[in-house]
């Protein structure tokens, strides 16, 4: 048994012995199928907002690998700013969340960049 397993273990354990002090009514079947339609809702809108950085990251790495190649731009430049898109944070999210995962992120820029670079 190693550390992390440890740890979920003494979490699981803490989790069922919590008992929160909430005098809250169980919803009603019309809330319960609310609640489960805007998650549902708030999951596509996500989805959209990623899939529209996704387009815009590989845009970005391939307009930089066509400047890069063309010596329009220097490549310390083109990382940095590159760099800032993937590691953007979801502006709607209440959380900080990646808008994109940053290993699929980082080869979506890679793979656009090195093939517009490619083409000069």
């Amino acid at each position: 048994m190693n550390a992390h397993e440890l740890l979920e273990d003494r979490d699981l354990e803490a989790a069922t012995r919590w008992a929160p002090k909430v005098n809250a009514e169980a919803l009603s079947e019309r809330e319960r199928v609310w609640v489960a339609d805007r998650v549902d809702e708030l999951a596509a809108e996500r989805r959209l907002r990623a899939e529209a950085h996704r387009a815009l990251i590989r845009s970005t790495a391939a307009r930089f690998g066509r400047d890069v190649a063309a010596h329009v731009a220097t490549l310390a430049d083109a990382e940095a700013r590159i760099s800032r898109l993937l590691h953007a944070l979801d502006p709607e999210s209440p959380v900080p969340i990646s808008i994109v995962p940053i290993d699929e992120a980082k080869r979506l820029a890679e793979d656009a960049f090195a093939s517009a670079y490619r083409e000069m």
